[in-house]
């Protein structure tokens, strides 16, 4: 419990004031042995990567579905507390403007993207490696998802203008310089032709990254892609195929629809709410929403294979319900989302959970006070 929690305006602030106790940390507090790269490169694991049975020196093989909780993932960790921090802190000095929210922020923000013996090389070649198979995929890109609430916390008007400049500054460049990596590298270019869920994080990353570095053309390329091509992963009732073909088809449909949900709300402007755009098949995120609103609200209604773990963690306040619920004005879904459990302490959750601050995904929307 928060020692000062007679004194916090809300849970929120709670948070922010335990975080500033809080120890930074950053990659090289996490040596990765299997790394190839320095002690400044994301380095992690896939997570479906098991040692084979019939060779146990030989190349993992692959069990779709089943983490192997031996899998290195300390630098996913460490960048999801980072996200966390100052997603937490960004709001809480919104709320409050209490300059030691501010403070810890930037010390953060410093760690992570200015110091040059703790700042993050702005690439992830080394992601979701697998062992005496790669160094790295590209689908590894999926793991930096978790960078977006980072930039959308820095991008937030009143903690952007309070910021020191040359800090401000600073992570708009490093954001910039991965932006950059993910859109001409080889494994962004891979990733973004997925008809699947890492298709679409790819997008949801460089909409928020665009968005914070101003880079307005590649915004409207993402927005030409949103309306002719992602809404085309789903079929006609507004299931998602490749997701209901996984072993986990339940978790994998809620994580689909969160992040096509989160690409909207980020790429939606004032005059284009794409929450209401039909595409040539008839496609769309009300057409998505309608098909697991029912199955958000009873699962046990859901008439497809069980996931094969983690089924009883699910859903986990889905972020969808606040954003097409938002987007697509229906309260009954917002007040769905408020009562719903939020549970971010199993890992297995918090990693399939990019967006647990709703507000930060429609603040380009709002009129900051």
């Amino acid at each position: 419990m928060c020692p000062d929690a007679k004194n916090c305006s809300s849970p929120l602030v709670c948070r922010a004031e335990r975080i500033l106790r809080q120890k930074v940390m950053t990659l090289p507090d996490a040596p990765a042995a299997r790394s190839p790269g320095l002690p400044t490169e994301f380095y992690s694991e896939g997570d479906y990567w098991w040692p084979d049975p019939a060779c146990p020196d030989g190349p993992y093989i692959k069990y779709d579905g089943r983490s192997n909780p031996r899998s290195f993932n300390r630098h996913r960790k460490l960048l999801i507390r980072q996200s966390v921090q100052i997603a937490t802190l960004s709001e809480a000095f919104r709320m409050t403007r209490s300059p030691k929210f501010l403070k810890k922020a930037e010390a953060i923000l410093r760690a992570w993207f200015m110091n040059p013996n703790t700042a993050m090389r702005p690439h992830l070649s080394y992601a979701q490696a697998v062992h005496r198979r790669c160094s790295g995929r590209s689908i590894g890109v999926i793991d930096s998802i978790h960078l977006a609430e980072t930039a959308l916390a820095v991008r937030q008007k009143t903690f952007c203008e309070a910021l020191d400049p040359e800090t401000a500054a600073t992570v708009k460049e490093w954001f910039a310089r991965y932006l950059a990596w993910l859109t001409t590298g080889s494994f962004g270019q891979e990733e973004r032709i997925h008809p699947n869920n890492h298709g679409t994080c790819y997008y949801l990353q460089c909409a928020a990254f665009a968005l914070l570095t101003e880079n307005h053309a590649l915004l409207e390329e993402l927005r030409h892609d949103f309306r002719e091509r992602l809404l085309g992963f789903m079929d006609r009732r507004g299931a998602f195929p490749a997701e209901l073909r996984r072993t986990k088809p339940y978790s994998y449909s809620l994580f689909q629809l969160n992040v096509l949900s989160g690409t909207a709300a980020l790429l939606s402007r004032p005059e284009e709410n794409l929450f209401l755009h039909v595409d040539r098949q008839g496609h769309s995120l009300a057409l998505a929403a309608s098909f697991l609103y029912p199955y958000v609200t009873d699962k046990s209604a859901w008439p497809y294979a069980r996931d094969i773990a983690y089924w009883k963690y699910w859903p986990n306040q889905p972020a969808l319900l606040f954003l097409c619920g938002y987007f697509l004005n229906q309260p009954a879904w917002l007040r769905q989302w408020r009562h719903m459990r939020s549970d971010l302490k199993l890992f297995e959750v918090i990693r399939n959970t990019p967006i647990r601050m709703p507000r930060l995904w429609i603040s380009h929307l709002l009129q900051e006070k």
